[in-house]
């Protein structure tokens, strides 16, 4: 198990309670709420002291914000206002798509871009 957690990019602070059982620990005793998807992605990898779990998990997590201000601004433009239900499913959807892994193109562009990044290493190395 922990051989495999190693390979995680962004792990969890979860531990083995599942996410729906963090989610249901959030939920507002009073009001029955649920915490949104992005304030539990927060609580699953940001630690009040230690901070966030590692850099990968902030990257991403400033990424779901952007996007989720994105897509905010194309309903504002459109003259959508925005329900309580809308900003959950706004949220479910930023989440997913920055979690979701890379296509094969993206993979095949990043293997080139280390390829010329280790070409003009060697280069450097020669002149000098």
């Amino acid at each position: 198990m922990k051989h495999n957690q190693g390979k995680l990019v962004i792990p969890s602070r979860g531990g083995s309670r599942s996410i729906a059982n963090h989610k249901f620990a959030m939920t507002n005793k009073e009001t029955r709420i649920p915490p949104s998807p992005i304030e539990l992605y927060h609580k699953l990898h940001f630690h009040p002291i230690k901070k966030w779990i590692n850099d990968e998990s902030h990257i991403q997590y400033e990424n779901i914000l952007q996007l989720k201000e994105e897509e905010y601004a194309k309903l504002v433009s459109t003259g959508t206002s925005i329900t309580q239900e809308m900003e959950y499913d706004i949220e479910k959807k930023v989440i997913k798509k920055t979690s979701q892994p890379a296509s094969k193109d993206e993979e095949d562009m990043k293997s080139k871009i280390v390829a010329l990044e280790e070409e003009v290493q060697i280069n450097e190395q020669k002149v000098k």
